[in-house]
Parts: structure tokens; sequence; C-alpha cells
């Protein structure tokens, strides 16, 4: 019988506990599953779109989690008296949470101002840039309120994360883009598909327009 012999311990990336009581505490039990909610939904993204600048970018979060955990293993300081009592044990410096989310909302901040190009950017990128650091900050914050981080653990976990995303940020836009044109020539790129749309204008716009003028082909030869 499973854990006949042994004690059974939680998956520790879902594993979030609250008071039921108190609504802000069920909101930031909420928050720390954003990390999950970005990877996980970041999977059908990189298979729909098949940019070769996502899988970068994709890469660039694993990497981040990577240095992370091995930066806990090597710093060694314990999480904040309680955080046991919430289901957390093991090292907490810098907070995970803290690192990934503000790694991947100051990433995306990075490329709203200097790679995405769509019509009206007056308009929608002040809102994006708004709700993406009220996010990161939001899920950071939510780790020291809910005892599992210490201050210094989510600072520098924030720190870190803006960090590695404005290098990873520049890597790409001065290091990796410029090869984007021949990764798109290898076979398993040409295989699936998986192409480099930097050089477009406005993506979006092109997609919607040739969405349209081949339809309007089909409708000819059907006449």
């Amino acid at each position: 019988v499973l854990g006949q012999d042994s004690a059974l311990v939680p998956i520790d990336i879902t594993y979030v506990l609250y008071d039921p009581n108190d609504p802000t505490s069920l909101f930031l039990a909420y928050t720390a599953l954003v990390p999950i909610f970005i990877a996980v939904g970041f999977v059908p993204v990189l298979f729909l779109k098949r940019e070769i600048h996502n899988f970068f970018f994709f890469l660039g979060m694993l990497l981040c989690e990577v240095i992370n955990l091995i930066l806990k293993d090597l710093i060694k300081q314990p999480r904040p008296e309680g955080a046991a009592r919430l289901g957390r044990t093991g090292y907490g410096m810098p907070s995970d949470h803290a690192q990934f989310t503000t790694f991947f909302c100051s990433y995306c901040c990075l490329f709203l101002l200097f790679r995405s190009r769509l019509d009206h950017p007056y308009l929608w990128k002040p809102f994006g840039l708004v709700c993406l650091q009220a996010l990161g900050i939001t899920v950071s914050a939510g780790r020291f309120v809910m005892g599992v981080h210490s201050h210094a653990q989510v600072f520098v976990g924030m720190a870190l994360g803006n960090l590695l995303a404005f290098v990873w940020f520049l890597l790409i836009q001065f290091v990796f883009s410029p090869m984007f044109p021949s990764i798109e020539q290898w076979w398993i790129c040409r295989m699936f598909y998986i192409r480099d749309s930097s050089h477009i204008h406005n993506v979006l716009k092109f997609e919607y327009n040739n969405a349209i003028a081949h339809r309007k082909e089909l409708q000819k030869k059907t006449k």
C-alpha cells in the first residue's frame, strides 16, 4: 500500500496553505500559483506560434529557475520561522517565486518597449507595462506577507530576476536574434514549421491581412 512504510509528502510546487477566513490570504495563495500558470500557459504558445524567439524566452525562464536552485543550495539560508507551518521547508534565499515572476514580467516589459510593434502603442503599451509590473510586485510581496520568505529573500529574488531579464534580453537582442534566420533553416525547424517573424513589422496585422487575402483567393477560385 502506498505510504505504508514511509511518510507521504506533498508536491511542493503546488502545495499552498491559506487562512479560509481571510480573503487576502486566499488571493495571495492564488498568486503563489502564478509561476505555474505562466510555465504551463507558455507551452501552448510555443506549440501554436512556433516562434524562435519564444523558444529562447522559454529557455531563459528555465535558466532562471536553474540559477535559483543553484544559489539556494550554495547560500543555504533557511526560510523564516513559521514557514514550515505553511508547508514550506528547505532554503529560501533567493525567493524562487519573486525571481521567476520578476524575470518574466521584466522581460515582457522590455519586449513591449523595444521589440513589440503594434498599432496604437500609446494606448496598450502603458497598460501592459503597468499590469506586468503590478503582477510581479503582487506575487513577490505575497511571499513575504504569507510568511514563506523574508524581506531580504524576496528583495534579492526580485533584484536577480530583473538582472537576469535585462541580461537575457540583451543577449537575445544582440547575439541570438541575428542567428534566427540561420536557425530557421535547421532541419528540425523546417520539419515543425518553427520560424522567425522578427523581420515583420506587425505580426498580428500581417497574419490578419494574409488570412483575409487567402480567403478571397479561394472565393475567386470557387466562382
